[in-house]
Formats: structure tokens, sequence, C-alpha cells
């Protein structure tokens, strides 16, 4: 099964349905990992833009920018999030083994459903669940061991 796919099968299960408010909960995602990835470099300046971002994100699932994207450019936004995933996989490829820290991720986040059922807080995000695990991540990173 692609990673696409096995991407794809998990929002569904989520019953994530494809609404303007959902487009704005992703891309509200988008951001919020991105701020996780720059509190991470201990740079004061990308840790102070990585406040900005969840901030931004945080707003986002409030519903505070479901109008503006109402009319945004679609094809433009597509455009975005694929190159975003492009450079995502990048970033995890240079770090070490993508493939298997995928499959890692793919497992901890199954792990947030109960009995095949998952919740979702009141901004349509899948809430973690009593058997919820951590991706253990570490053996897949392999930059800096040297």
């Amino acid at each position: 099964m692609s990673e696409i796919k096995q991407v794809t099968d998990w929002i569904d299960a989520a019953n994530q349905e494809k609404t303007i408010q959902n487009v704005v909960n992703y891309l509200s995602f988008l951001l919020s990992e991105v701020a996780e990835i720059l509190q991470e470099t201990n740079s004061h300046p990308l840790v102070k833009l990585s406040h900005s971002l969840e901030f931004a994100s945080v707003d986002m699932r409030r519903g505070n920018y479901v109008h503006p994207l109402k009319t945004a450019n679609f094809e433009k936004i597509m455009d975005g999030a694929i190159d975003s995933a492009w450079c995502a996989i990048g970033l995890a490829h240079m770090l070490g083994d993508a493939q298997g820290a995928f499959n890692e991720v793919v497992r901890s986040n199954y792990s947030k459903f109960e009995g095949g059922v998952c919740a979702l807080d009141e901004t349509g995000k899948v809430i973690k669940g009593p058997s919820y695990t951590e991706p253990d991540l570490a053996k897949f990173v392999k930059i800096g061991q040297d």
C-alpha cells in the first residue's frame, strides 16, 4: 500500500470529511508540526517563530480562517501541500530511515483508535485514546551517529 493511501485511509477511518474547515484544520496541523521541528533547533529566532506558528495553528482550528480559505486558489494550495510533503520526506531521509520512521508513525497514529474508532476534539482533531503509544523513532535516526 502506498504511503499516501495509508494516510488517506487513516483520515477516512477518523471520519474527517473533505470540508473547508478540515482544509483549515490540516493546514493548522502542518503549521503545528513545523513549529515542533523549530522548537528542537535551540535557535532563539526559530523557537520564537515556532511560537507564532503554534499560535496561528490554534487560531485556525478555532475557525478563524474558514472564510478566507473559501476563496483561496486550491490548485496552488495543493501544489504547496505536495511540495511540503516532498520536503518533509526529504528532511526525514536526511535524518535517517524515512520509510521505517513513517511506518512507526502509522502504527502510533492507529494506536489513537479504540476498537477501530477514534474520538475528535471540538476542532476536528483526533484525540489520543487510552491505548495511544508514541512513535519510537530513535532507531530510525542515523544522522549524528558517526
